[in-house]
C-alpha cells in the first residue's frame, strides 16, 4: 500500500515536471511558422531578411523594416555613431549604375560601387542582392567589405528578434468587432439619437 503511493506520487512528479519542462521550452509565436508570420506582417518575404556579424556593431532597433515591394533593410552602428546600412532586396547589380565618375570593380563575389561620399558592396544571390552601403568618411573600405563578407540570413530567433510583434501575425491577434452602440439607430442618417435612456 504505501510502495503503490509512492509509486503513484514518483509518477505524478515526473509528469508535473515534464508538463512543466514543455511550457519553458516553448516559445510564443517561435520556429519557422512565427517567424514566417512575422515578415509578412512587416511586408518583408522572410528569405530576404538577413543579419551582419562585426564586433562593436549592433543594429538600430528603429531602422528595421520593409524596403521596396517586399525586401528587408537595417542599419548597424558602433560606438562612435558610424552607421552601416544593410539592404537586401529583388534587384540586379547592373554595369548601368558603373558610369563614370562611378567606380565599380569585382572582389569575387563581391561587388564594390563608389559614387562620391558613399560606397557599397553589392552581392548577387540569386533572385536578390544583399548591399552593405556607408558614407566613405565614416567607414573605410575594408570594414565595409568584412560586413558584406559576415552577411547571412537570418534565424527564425533572429527574425523574432528584429522585428517587433505585430497584431497582424495570426487570427488570434486580431481585435473581434467593435461593441454596438445603444445611441446609433438602425436607420435614417446614422445620427445619435440623444432621448433620454436610448443609450441603454
Amino acid at each position: 500500500m504505501v510502495r503503490s503511493r509512492r509509486a503513484r506520487k514518483a509518477v505524478g512528479a515526473v509528469l508535473v515536471a515534464a508538463a512543466l519542462a514543455a511550457c519553458g521550452s516553448e516559445v510564443p509565436g517561435g520556429g519557422g511558422d512565427g517567424a514566417d508570420a512575422r515578415a509578412r506582417a512587416h511586408g518583408v518575404t522572410r528569405d530576404l531578411v538577413y543579419v551582419l556579424r562585426l564586433p562593436d556593431h549592433r543594429v538600430v532597433p528603429q531602422s528595421v523594416g520593409v524596403l521596396g515591394g517586399d525586401g528587408y533593410g537595417a542599419v548597424y552602428s558602433d560606438q562612435r555613431g558610424a552607421t552601416l546600412q544593410l539592404s537586401v532586396d529583388r534587384a540586379e547589380f547592373t554595369a548601368a549604375g558603373c558610369a563614370a565618375p562611378t567606380v565599380c570593380e569585382e572582389e569575387g563575389e563581391l561587388r564594390y560601387r563608389r559614387t562620391g561620399e558613399q560606397h557599397e558592396y553589392a552581392l548577387p544571390e540569386g533572385g536578390h542582392v544583399v548591399t552593405i552601403s556607408a558614407p566613405t568618411g565614416t567607414v573605410d573600405r575594408a570594414l565595409l567589405r568584412r560586413a558584406a563578407e559576415s552577411a547571412r540570413p537570418a534565424s527564425d530567433a533572429e527574425v523574432l528578434d528584429l522585428l517587433p510583434a505585430t497584431g497582424d501575425e495570426g487570427e488570434a491577434d486580431r481585435p473581434g468587432p467593435a461593441p454596438g452602440r445603444g445611441d446609433l439607430p438602425p436607420h435614417g442618417d446614422g445620427a445619435p439619437d440623444n432621448r433620454p435612456g436610448a443609450s441603454g
